[in-house]
C-alpha cells in the first residue's frame, strides 16, 4: 500500500470531479422585429424557431428571455404581447405607458425570468419567438435573447459520490488492517 494512498485518493477524487459536465449556458439569438403598418387586429408576427440541444445527460434548470420595446427603427412600439413557445415572456399595454410612447430617444428593455414550471416550456428543445400586436401603428421589437442554463443531472453525481466514497473508506480499511497486522508481529511498530 503506498504511504501516500490519501494524496493518491484526492488527486484521483479532483481528476474525476473535474471531468465531470458542469454548469452550460445556451445563447438563443433573434434580430429585431418591425410588423407592417396599421394591419388588422391582433396581428400575429412569428420571429422564427430557434432549436437547440442540451449538452448529455443535463437538465434546464433555469431561463431568462430578454429585449426591449422598440428598436433602432423607432424608440416605441404598439401595444403588443411577446411569447416564447406560447408563454408570456413580455408585454407593453399602450398608452400611456413608455414602451408605448416613447423615452427620449431610448427603447424600454424588459426581461423574464422563467419559473421552475415554466421551464418545461422548452423541453422540445425549441424556442418560437411570436408578437402579438393589440393596437394600432408598428409592432417593434429589440434584438431578443434567451438564455437557458443547464446542470448535470443529480442522478449521476449521487453514484459517482457514492463510488469515491465507498473507494476512501476501503482504503482507509486496508492502512488500518496493514498497521494491525504489523502489531501483532513481534516487535512490530506502526
Amino acid at each position: 500500500m503506498p504511504r501516500n494512498w490519501n494524496a493518491l485518493l484526492l488527486a484521483t477524487t479532483l481528476a474525476l470531479a473535474g471531468g465531470l459536465p458542469g454548469m452550460a449556458n445556451i445563447t438563443l439569438h433573434w434580430g429585431e422585429q418591425n410588423g407592417p403598418d396599421n394591419p388588422p387586429i391582433p396581428y400575429f408576427l412569428d420571429a422564427g424557431t430557434l432549436s437547440f440541444t442540451l449538452p448529455p445527460n443535463e437538465t434546464i434548470t433555469g431561463a431568462v428571455f430578454s429585449s426591449t420595446f422598440g428598436n433602432s427603427t423607432v424608440y416605441s412600439t404598439a401595444a403588443v404581447d411577446v411569447y416564447v413557445n406560447n408563454l408570456l415572456v413580455g408585454s407593453c399595454p399602450g398608452a400611456p405607458d413608455p414602451c408605448f410612447t416613447g423615452t427620449d430617444g431610448d427603447v424600454v428593455p424588459f426581461s423574464y425570468a422563467y419559473t421552475q414550471a415554466d421551464l418545461a416550456t422548452l423541453a422540445s428543445g425549441a424556442a418560437d419567438l411570436t408578437i402579438t400586436q393589440n393596437s394600432p401603428l408598428f409592432a417593434r421589437l429589440g434584438d431578443s435573447t434567451l438564455l437557458i442554463t443547464t446542470t448535470p443531472e443529480p442522478a449521476l453525481a449521487v453514484p459517482l459520490l457514492l463510488i469515491l466514497l465507498a473507494a476512501v473508506l476501503m482504503g482507509r480499511r486496508r492502512v488500518a488492517d496493514a498497521r494491525a497486522r504489523r502489531l501483532t508481529q513481534p516487535g512490530g511498530t506502526l
